[in-house]
């Protein structure tokens, strides 16, 4: 099984932070991170947006390298110092002989270089796409939606902000950046 270890750049291109695991009928690739810490020794709490690609054997023109869905999967800030983030699976037809992952971040945000492992392997699945860890775990519960039941009297309210089933209270906050921006 190929392995890549490569520093990424924050402020860097999205070509100069893509690692791509050239392995003839590759089927599946590991993603694994590891933070260093910033230039105050504290871990940046930074979001990634990883997109993938498969770099295709034999394949027609045009059709030599193809995305994988989604096109930008956001990866939240590590709970770890070294983490399992991602996965990238590829079908058997057609073949595949690379697959590739680019790694973006904002470059505003203090960090130093993280490093990335990939591994790949030629094990079979039926899985396509890019799959952020863990992945085939149940989800949490859905939330009750708005309008919110008025029906409802504050026990019952009560015990629902207990199982974390209310809708969140207004606008969805933005990842931190560390209050620069």
């Amino acid at each position: 099984m190929p392995a890549i270890v490569k520093e990424l750049n924050p402020r860097g291109l999205a070509s100069e932070n893509t690692v791509t695991c050239l392995l003839p009928g590759i089927r599946r690739l590991h993603v694994l991170m590891k933070l260093k810490p910033d230039t105050r020794s504290e871990t940046a709490d930074v979001w990634w947006s990883l997109s993938a690609w498969a770099t295709l054997r034999d394949a027609p023109d045009g059709f030599g390298r193809v995305s994988l869905a989604p096109s930008a999967l956001p990866v939240a800030p590590l709970g770890a110092a070294v983490m399992h983030i991602a996965t990238v699976f590829w079908p058997a037809e057609p073949p595949a002989e690379a697959i590739s992952v680019s790694f973006v971040t904002r470059p505003d945000q203090p960090q130093g270089r993280p490093t990335v492992w990939v591994v790949g392997d030629t094990t079979d699945h039926d899985f396509v796409g890019l799959f952020r860890a863990p992945f085939g775990f149940p989800q949490v519960p859905a939330r009750i939606v708005d309008p919110f039941p008025v029906e409802l009297d504050g026990l019952a309210i009560q015990q629902l902000q207990i199982l974390d089933r209310l809708p969140p209270i207004g606008p969805a906050r933005p990842p931190r950046n560390n209050g620069r921006g």
